[in-house]
């Protein structure tokens, strides 16, 4: 009786079995199975990014619970700004939009951020303005939010020379609208 696992042939001897994959065939056909798999499966589009059917999305005015004047209005229309230039959402009234951005702007700090002297003198004339926000993604056609957290943004400013707050407040609102935006996007 023969053992299945052993091949043999007619004279009881094991049997050599020829076979036309050749190490460069084989590696060749590993090569496309593998291409295939990652063509199949990675698919590219100059469409943007899926966005769960999301086209457009609405940005009202944060709320601001700080003492800082105009500060809604300048993350607000930053944010704006940033989504029409990234181009995967178009902007629209609240009513209308697939999705919202809401917003509220929790904390402000000015910290020194640098200090020069020597011994039991210092002084700054370098400072970091911390912006912190509250953001929420809600996607109104399924009224499910989509994701809620802090987002934080910060730049510096000096007290002589060029670079003044509203310079470190623009750095800051910046970080956290692209922060935002990149949230937004790549959760999909």
């Amino acid at each position: 009786m023969m053992n299945p696992i052993q091949n043999k042939n007619e004279f009881n001897a094991p049997a050599v079995v020829h076979s036309s994959l050749t190490p460069q065939v084989l590696i060749g056909k590993i090569s496309l199975l593998v291409l295939l798999l990652f063509t199949v499966g990675c698919t590219y589009s100059f469409s943007g990014a899926n966005l769960g059917g999301i086209k457009t999305v609405a940005v009202p005015v944060f709320d601001n619970i700080t003492s800082e004047p105009g500060i809604r209005e300048r993350v607000t229309n930053e944010l704006v700004r940033a989504i029409l230039d990234d181009n995967n959402f178009k902007i629209a009234d609240l009513k209308l939009a697939d999705a919202v951005i809401a917003g509220k702007i929790t904390k402000i700090d000015d910290v020194p951020f640098t200090f020069e002297g020597s011994g039991n003198t210092f002084s700054t004339t370098d400072y970091k303005i911390t912006i912190t926000t509250t953001i929420r993604f809600e996607n109104k056609k399924e009224k499910k939010t989509l994701w809620e957290e802090s987002v934080t943004g910060w730049g510096r400013y000096t007290l002589q020379g060029d670079k003044r707050r509203n310079d470190g407040i623009d750095e800051a609102v910046k970080m956290i609208t692209q922060n935002v935006l990149n949230k937004v996007v790549s959760d999909w």
